[in-house]
């Protein structure tokens, strides 16, 4: 009877079930065949960005910190109607301006904006983490996909580095500030040089 009862209670062998990220190591492991590549995988976690993958960062951040989902996007559609039976025109056309471009961005996207901001950030052993190449990026991401890792670690993950990377940034920018001579050397006009001599 006993027996019967374990039996009932052992979990399934589920069918490519999903795969959790370990956090307790310092990389993404993908052991699936991907694009004929049949080799494992590593994708390592950095906590800093070049230039290039910065800009396209600022552009993330706000999707995945101010994204609106659908029903978001409806309360809009009421906030418009709202302002036009208000006479707001203006009000009326920002949040339609808003609601239009939130629609575009989830239509022509192909990865949600969370994913994308983990692969600035998780970059393989040959990767140029000093340049921002879609392609690269995109075959990272069909990577982690194939491999069935479970969406709400990259939401964790995404979240976490948005607030560990912008608060390290206001830390580092503010010591910098507080340190003698941390600030450019900028001359102001007419103001001599070391040499004694006037600025031309």
């Amino acid at each position: 009877m006993a027996n019967a009862e374990a039996q009932k209670l052992k979990e399934p062998e589920w069918v490519n079930p999903v795969k959790k990220i370990d956090f307790a190591q310092n990389f993404m492991l993908c052991e699936k065949e991907f694009e004929g590549n049949n080799k494992p995988r590593k994708y390592y976690f950095h906590d800093s960005l070049s230039v290039s993958r910065y800009e396209i960062f600022e552009d993330l951040e706000m999707l995945v910190a101010k994204g609106r989902s659908y029903a978001d996007i409806l309360r809009s559609e009421r906030k418009i109607h709202d302002y036009l039976n208000k006479g707001l025109i203006l009000d009326a056309g920002i949040e339609n301006y808003n609601s239009m471009e939130l629609v575009k961005q989830k239509v022509e996207r192909r990865f949600h904006p969370a994913m994308q901001l983990v692969a600035l950030f998780v970059n393989q052993e040959d990767e140029d983490m000093a340049e921002y190449d879609e392609r690269v990026m995109e075959k990272k991401m069909n990577d982690w996909k194939n491999e069935g890792f479970a969406m709400a670690d990259f939401f964790s993950l995404a979240f976490s580095l948005l607030e560990g990377f912008l608060e390290s940034y206001t830390e580092i920018s503010q010591e910098s500030l507080e340190k003698p001579g941390s600030k450019p050397p900028l001359k102001k006009s007419g103001q001599n040089d070391e040499s004694g001599g006037a600025k031309s």
